[in-house]
This record gives structure tokens, sequence and C-alpha cells, in this order.
């Protein structure tokens, strides 16, 4: 009888002892993401305000990379919404803002897609930043058309308006893939490196 006593206490600690280092591994990759969002965060900021060709900049890419990559939902969203807040407060408001906010929030979304996906990371972000730069184009222009009084209000002033933004969106692909297949070689180099060290060290 005291030895079964014994067992169910040592199983007590056992289980005591995993769930505090459950609780500990989550505190350490909370710390990690929060200081992976604020990295993106200035990343964002930095590329908008210094100058840069026309729509050129990391907002898109990172607004994919921090929802493949920040499993904190909160965190997620919180980079790209908090980037283009910062960055406008700075630059000053305009008219499409709103589009441009829910652009960076779907292409948000489609980086979750990518979370514990089975799939080569690189080849699906690929594939996701090539898809998140027509989404921006077609909701960003939407707000154009919409918000501004250059084009008619009718289905030829709303295709004339896609026609004009054409020119800039071998800038906008070309940024979407370049930060968001950057971020994500970095991110992989780290890990590994990472796990190779913790390795080493076993």
């Amino acid at each position: 009888m005291k030895a079964m006593k014994n067992e169910v206490v040592k199983n007590q600690k056992i289980n005591c002892n995993d769930s505090e280092t459950g609780m500990e591994f989550e505190a350490k990759r909370f710390l990690m993401e929060l200081l992976v969002a604020s990295g993106l965060v200035i990343l964002s900021l930095l590329g908008r305000i210094i100058p840069h060709f026309d729509n050129f900049t990391p907002l898109l890419g990172v607004a994919l990379f921090s929802g493949a990559f920040l499993r904190n939902r909160t965190l997620a969203f919180f980079v790209p919404v908090v980037s283009v807040l910062l960055s406008d407060i700075w630059l000053g408001w305009h008219e499409t803002f709103g589009f441009v906010y829910a652009g960076l929030i779907l292409l948000t979304f489609l980086g979750r897609t990518q979370l514990d996906t089975k799939k080569s990371p690189f080849f699906h972000m690929g594939l996701n930043s090539l898809l998140g730069a027509v989404i921006f184009f077609l909701v960003s222009n939407f707000g154009v058309w919409s918000t501004q009084n250059i084009y008619e209000k009718s289905l030829v002033g709303l295709v004339n308006c896609y026609v004009a933004g054409l020119p800039f969106f071998p800038n906008t692909l070309a940024s979407s893939f370049i930060y968001s297949m950057g971020l994500s070689l970095v991110s992989y180099f780290l890990i590994h490196r990472t796990s190779s060290q913790a390795e080493g060290r076993i």
C-alpha cells in the first residue's frame, strides 16, 4: 500500500514537472515571438520611411511571414496593423488606409495557411507571396476607385483604375516575394542553427 502511495506521489511530481516544463516552453516561445514581432515592426517602419522604389516595401512580405511564423494569433495580426499605423502617423493619413489595412490582414490570414503544412515551407511561402501580391493589388486599387474621385463610379472606371495601377504591380510582386522569402530563409537558418547547437550540447 505504501509502495502504491509512493508511486502515485512520484507520478504526480513527474506530471507537475512536465506541466512546469510546458509552461516554461510556452513562456520562452512567446518571448521569442514577441522579439521577432518587434523586429518585424521595425523593419516595416524603416522600409516605409526610408526612401524606396514605389510600392517596394516590406509590408506584404512581413504580413505573410508573421502569419506563417508567429503561432500567437494576436502577435501575428499585431505586426502588420501596428506597422502601418505607426508609419501612417509618421507619413500622414490617406483616404485608402482602411483598404490597405484590410489587404494586409487578408495576407496575414493567407500566411497562417502555412502553419503545420506538410509542403515545403519555401514553396508554400513563394506561392503565397505571389497570390498575396495579387490580393493586395485588387484590394488597394479598389480602395482608390471607391474613395477618390479620379475614376467614374462604374465598372469601366474600376477597370481603368486597375489598368492604371498595373505599372506599379511588378514592384509589389517583387517586394512581396523578396521580403517573405528572405525572412523565411533567415528564420530557417536560425532555427536549424539553434537546433544543431542544442544537439551538440547534448
